[in-house]
Order: structure tokens, then C-alpha cells, then sequence
């Protein structure tokens, strides 16, 4: 660094996404059972890193005025965050978030999902 330049640091958590994702059936919550390998896959990565903390991202498919979507898209990522919880990581690094049917241009089979974000304290 050369005088006069001064390092910056991000400001707040870095986060990047896991690239993992749960898919549902239409209307559903349930984790079907050839999921649960995907959760079983982030709890391994997690027990490599136990300092990250996690954001499970609910998403749906728009069904009428968005405020259903938005619930069933809360109660998956609920449900993930209880799969991972009963797996080991600590309900403390882990925040549920439904985002409704905020993803536009997807198609339907492909909103209907949870995914995986990483969040880390930029220190």
C-alpha cells in the first residue's frame, strides 16, 4: 500500500450463497427424503466452519395476492432450519427468512425451494 492509501474493510457480514437448495411440491412444506441429503450436506460443511452462521431462504411460487406464498416460503425455511437444528448446528446460527414469491422469471418447479447463504463477520 502505497502513503496516502488506507485499507478498507467491508462494513457488516460478508455472505455468499452455499449453492444447495431443497426443492418441495406444490403447496407443501415437507422435506421429502431424497432431500434430506442436502441437508445432511450443509451440515457437514457447517461442522468444517462451526464459526459461519446460516440463512435459510424460503422461497415459493406466486399463488394469488402473495401473502399465502410468502407464509408456506416462512414455513419451509422453518422446517429446514428444524432439520439442521435436529442434526447439530445450533438454532443460534441459524436464521429462517421467507422471501414469498420474490424471485421473478422462475419457473414455478424452481421457486419452490429453500437455499442456503453463508453469513461471516468481516473482522
Amino acid at each position: 500500500m502505497s502513503r496516502g492509501e488506507r485499507a478498507v474493510r467491508p462494513r457488516g457480514p460478508a455472505r455468499f450463497g452455499l449453492g444447495d437448495e431443497i426443492y418441495f411440491a406444490a403447496g407443501r412444506a415437507r422435506i421429502r427424503s431424497r432431500e434430506r441429503a442436502v441437508v445432511a450436506a450443509v451440515v457437514d460443511r457447517w461442522q468444517l466452519h462451526p464459526q459461519w452462521r446460516l440463512r435459510v431462504i424460503g422461497h415459493a411460487a406466486k399463488v394469488g395476492d402473495g401473502r399465502g406464498s410468502r407464509r408456506l416460503s416462512q414455513l419451509r425455511a422453518d422446517r429446514v432450519k428444524a432439520a439442521l437444528v435436529a442434526a447439530g448446528v445450533p438454532a443460534a446460527q441459524i436464521e429462517a427468512v421467507g422471501v414469498g414469491a420474490d424471485a421473478p422469471g422462475l419457473h414455478p418447479t424452481a421457486s419452490r425451494r429453500v437455499e442456503f447463504e453463508v453469513v461471516v463477520d468481516a473482522r
